[in-house]
């Protein structure tokens, strides 16, 4: 019986060591990334997992939008709440993805059906890992104004 157990752990460690993460390569990470997307339906964690397969400087645009506007309802907000998903799904069925990578940069070409559906993602491996490195808008400074009293 003792044989038997150490045996079925061993072959579920060889499996598992089997799998590797889809963001070992920037193809993985954009397919990662838009699968996820595609099955968001505004729960925490799977929002939350979208949220970790961005870049860190992608993550940080997200928290500081998250923290403006923490501040301007007086509640906390998480910054995976701050993504809109619907604006970011693709508008076509993906036929193939394929990278171009320099350094630690690649451009990932998603592809459908007809030449005109194409989007080209960038990605950033950072900590040995590829993650999607939205380029979103900066933030805006706030406003000072002058003259108004504080409480």
């Amino acid at each position: 019986m003792r044989r038997l157990v150490l045996l079925l752990v061993g072959a579920a460690l060889l499996t598992a060591c089997g799998q590797k993460p889809g963001n070992v390569t920037p193809e993985g990470a954009v397919r990662d990334f838009i699968e996820r997307l595609a099955t968001l339906d505004g729960g925490e964690a799977d929002a939350r997992a979208v949220y970790e397969l961005l870049s860190d400087r992608a993550q940080g645009n997200l928290q500081a939008r998250a923290e403006r506007y923490s501040n301007a309802i007086g509640r906390k907000i998480a910054p995976w709440a701050m993504m809109a998903p619907a604006r970011s799904r693709l508008r076509f069925v993906v036929q193939s993805y394929s990278a171009k990578v320099v350094g630690r940069y690649a451009l990932v070409d998603v592809r459908g059906v007809t030449e005109a559906q194409l989007a080209q993602i960038s990605c950033v491996n950072e900590k040995n890992l590829w993650h999607v490195d939205v380029n979103f808008p900066t933030l805006p400074a706030l406003p000072i104004r002058t003259g108004v009293a504080t409480p």
